[in-house]
């Protein structure tokens, strides 16, 4: 499972970012009818510090999945520290995937410069 780690500064707009899916050689895989899920939290049953709501164009052939923009409202609440999150796929037939997509940390940080 591939490691993407992200980072996001406090009191900014993070993303989108956007992803395409590919298999062993390189070959687009079309994501067409299945759904994203996204979360950093600390563990699995602790509470959710970030939903990245990621979409998948319900006609996908790219393999692209879009996490959108999270606006400085959002991010300017955020803790600083380093948070695991994933990405989970789920079939057209509803079968969650036992594995994630994509895992890693997210590191939230304060902004350095301060204006007056």
């Amino acid at each position: 499972m591939p490691v993407l780690n992200l980072t996001i500064k406090r009191g900014t707009t993070f993303g989108p970012v956007l992803i395409t899916c590919k298999d062993a050689a390189g070959v687009v895989v079309p994501l067409a009818g299945y759904s994203a899920f996204a979360e950093a939290r600390k563990g699995p049953e602790s509470t959710v510090i970030i939903n990245f709501a990621p979409t998948i164009e319900a006609d996908d052939a790219a393999g692209l999945i879009t996490i959108p923009a999270i606006p400085y409202s959002t991010t300017k609440d955020l803790s600083p520290g380093l948070v695991p999150w994933d990405l989970i796929l789920q079939s057209p037939d509803g079968t969650r995937a036992t594995e994630p997509l994509f895992s890693g940390k997210v590191s939230i940080n304060q902004l350095i410069t301060q204006p007056a």
